[in-house]
């Protein structure tokens, strides 16, 4: 719970951050321990621990309540953490998404085997036990008008977020096999039925983190097939293409195996991995309150 209320106080947002950061480009890459040919401190896989276990709605104190009732316009990241910190200070905010799904980028933004849905979602209801009032659904201009907005709230919070994909703005980019980068993760995120059977080759123009994400995903659902990459430098293409097997190779088959053995744990009526490290960590509490009575 200490740590929890650390990483809370400084990012309301810490356990979509643990998942989504690339802490092996930033924070490990620079970790003194790489310095004397040890692996680096793995903060994102503790930072996510952290948040799994010991945070709960009472970690952090909240103001007494001021009466003002704030608006904020789109649910994505912004304005959770804006919503948050606000619920935090004694006002009353209240957030107005237009998609069924609180969460912007986070909810259907983001490679499932970095932020799947559910826990983002979790996250959200986080934010909402503060005191936030979410509302989803709601457009504005559509559902509500933009003057009624001004005349229910003390203020206004504009987070609309990054828009659509861009295009290319050349002949065939809007041919049937091409598809939005956001677009796709977001098919692959809430479409059960999206499926890529029968690709042979696939193309990703661009070589950033989302090129990264779509990668990854096309490694792990079909590794036969003929993967390239166009991007203006060609030492980030190759780097996409190589970080996403290895991403595969390493985390994402551990992941394949953790829930393979928690499926075989379910079966035999046994606590899953989780379940036993938090029986575990529960146990442990217990034996050091009872040491500290018999203290």
């Amino acid at each position: 719970r200490g740590s929890a209320r650390t990483i809370l106080k400084a990012n309301l947002l810490g356990d979509s951050c643990a998942r989504v950061c690339p802490v092996e480009v930033l924070c490990e890459s620079t970790c003194v321990f790489n310095d004397s040919e040890r692996p680096p401190i793995p903060i994102g896989r503790l930072q996510r621990y952290a948040m799994q276990h010991g945070f709960a709605p009472d970690l952090l104190p909240k103001a007494d309540p001021t009466g003002h009732s704030i608006g904020l316009v789109g649910g994505g990241p912004a304005s959770l953490a804006c919503a948050g910190t606000l619920a935090l200070l004694g006002h009353s905010p209240v957030i107005y998404e237009k998609d069924v799904w609180p969460g912007g980028l986070n909810a259907t933004g983001v490679a499932p085997y970095k932020l799947k849905l559910e826990d983002n979602l979790d996250e959200v209801e986080y934010i909402r036990s503060l005191g936030v009032e979410i509302k989803t659904g709601v457009e504005i201009g559509v559902d509500i008008a933009a003057e009624d907005l001004l005349g229910k709230h003390k203020a206004l919070f504009l987070g609309v977020g990054l828009g659509a994909d861009s295009t290319l703005g050349v002949h065939g980019a809007e041919g049937d096999d091409v598809v939005g980068a956001v677009q796709w993760i977001r098919r692959l995120k809430t479409d059960p039925t999206l499926s890529i059977d029968g690709v042979m080759h696939a193309v990703i123009v661009g070589g950033g983190n989302i090129g990264l994400y779509l990668a990854t995903e096309i490694e792990a659902q079909h590794p036969d097939v003929n993967l390239k990459v166009i991007e203006i430098d060609p030492d980030r293409a190759a780097l996409v293409i190589d970080f996403a097997d290895e991403i595969l190779t390493e985390e994402m088959r551990q992941q394949i195996d953790r829930d393979e053995e928690n499926a075989r744990r379910r079966a035999a009526g046994r606590p899953t991995g989780e379940e036993g490290e938090a029986a575990a960590l529960a146990a442990a509490e217990a034996a050091e309150g009872a040491g500290r009575r018999a203290g």
